[in-house]
This record gives structure tokens, C-alpha cells and sequence, in this order.
């Protein structure tokens, strides 16, 4: 018998993944969101101010854009798409976002006022959440390859405990050179069990 086709069922009962997920983004649209999250918070700050000095909110005025705001924006960004990490943004995201609204209050030279007025930073926390929801949603999964399956062969399992979507034929040809089976690793126990050796 110099050729022999053999078909085997086995019941797939689990399997390992591995994912590489990145920071999707349009570059500008980031900086663009992240300005207008940024004025968003002087706008806060401002109005904020105006009440305390008992003036009308029909005194503010609206904020220009910010060049130094954009910049932060930018490197922001690249720190974002370069991160080792990308499901774990929380600290880039920290200190991203806490250097854009420093920049922002201290080109309105609101810092003072700031520290005074939200000496808890319940604006910056609430904000930078946001922030990182945001970049949370616009992480996503690029690829995804099966890094391993865990397989059962017994014969009765894979009869009594199957379906369709569960089992997997595995066509092995064996031909007169011969194969070895050496040994068979159980998923679960980890352990190491010499099947069959033949030639």
C-alpha cells in the first residue's frame, strides 16, 4: 500500500487569537476635534469668569484659533498612532490632553482663575474622558489571524458533542516513506503523550 488517504473528523473546542488593532483617525479630523473639545473648555472657563464678576454671558466673545493649540493637537495625534499599546491609550490621553488645556487657558490667561474656580479639575476630568472615549472608539482591529486551535479527536465526543460549525476534517495522506506521530500535547493538562510511531 504505497499511498494512503485518510479523513479525519475532529471537534475544534477552542481556539487562540491573535489581533492587531491600531488607531484609526484622519490625522486633521483628531486635531480638528480636539481644538474645538479645547475651546469648548475656555468657553466653560470664560463664561465662568464673567458670572464671577457678576457680568452678563453676553460679554464673551468668541475664541480664536489657537496655533499652539493645534501644534499639541498634532504631536498628540502621532503619540496616538505610534503607541506600542493601542488598546491601553489612558496615559497618552492623560497627558495629551492635559497639555492642550493648559496651553488653551493660558493663552486666554485663564490659568489663575482656573485653578481657583475647578480646584477639583472636574472639567478637565470630565473632558478628558470624553477625550478618551472618543479615542477608545477610533481604536480598531486591523487584523486578526487563529494563533492556535485546540482540538479534540475522540471519536465519541466528536460524534455526541458536535455540530456543524464545530467540527473540522483534517485530510492526511500517508505515503510510503512513512510518518511519525511522536506524541500528541493535551490542551488542557499541558501534558506530553507518545501516541503512535510507525513506519
Amino acid at each position: 500500500m504505497p499511498k494512503l488517504d485518510l479523513t479525519i473528523p475532529i471537534l475544534i473546542s477552542g481556539a487562540r487569537f491573535d489581533q492587531t488593532v491600531r488607531f484609526d483617525f484622519p490625522a486633521q479630523d483628531f486635531v480638528t476635534f480636539i481644538a474645538d473639545h479645547a475651546k469648548g473648555v475656555r468657553v466653560a472657563v470664560e463664561l465662568a469668569r464673567l458670572r464671577d464678576k457678576g457680568l452678563s454671558d453676553l460679554e464673551l466673545k468668541e475664541p480664536p484659533q489657537s496655533r499652539v493649540v493645534e501644534e499639541l493637537a498634532t504631536e498628540f495625534y502621532k503619540q496616538l498612532v505610534s503607541n506600542p499599546e493601542p488598546r491601553h491609550p489612558d496615559t497618552l490621553v492623560r497627558l495629551g490632553w492635559t497639555a492642550v488645556v493648559r496651553a488653551c487657558l493660558e493663552e486666554a490667561e485663564l490659568t489663575a482663575f482656573f485653578a481657583r474656580w475647578d480646584g477639583g479639575r472636574d472639567l478637565l476630568a470630565t473632558t478628558m474622558a470624553e477625550v478618551l472615549a472618543t479615542v477608545g472608539e477610533r481604536t480598531v482591529v486591523d487584523r486578526t489571524a487563529i494563533d492556535s486551535l485546540l482540538v479534540n479527536p475522540v471519536t465519541n465526543v466528536v460524534k455526541n458533542g458536535s455540530t456543524d460549525a464545530s467540527v473540522c476534517t483534517v485530510r492526511a495522506e500517508l505515503l510510503e516513506e512513512g510518518v511519525y506521530f511522536r506524541s500528541v500535547q493535551d490542551g488542557e493538562s499541558g501534558r506530553t503523550h507518545t501516541v503512535v510511531e510507525f513506519e
